[in-house]
């Protein structure tokens, strides 16, 4: 899953940092990675899809 976001993230032309990207590949959370694929579908920005999904939140 985490392969898929970072391709869908730059796919859509979005900086995916190396911050970002650690972030990303350091989540253990499958809920968290599949509501942040879903999310980088419409986000404009990574920081925004961090913003709308918190990790760890119910």
């Amino acid at each position: 899953m985490v392969r898929v976001l970072i391709w869908v993230l730059n796919e859509r032309g979005l900086a995916v940092s190396p911050e970002a990207e650690e972030r990303i590949r350091s989540c253990t959370d499958h809920r968290v990675l599949s509501d942040w694929v879903g999310g980088a579908l419409t986000v404009s920005s990574v920081e925004e899809l961090f913003e709308e999904v918190r990790e760890g939140a119910a």
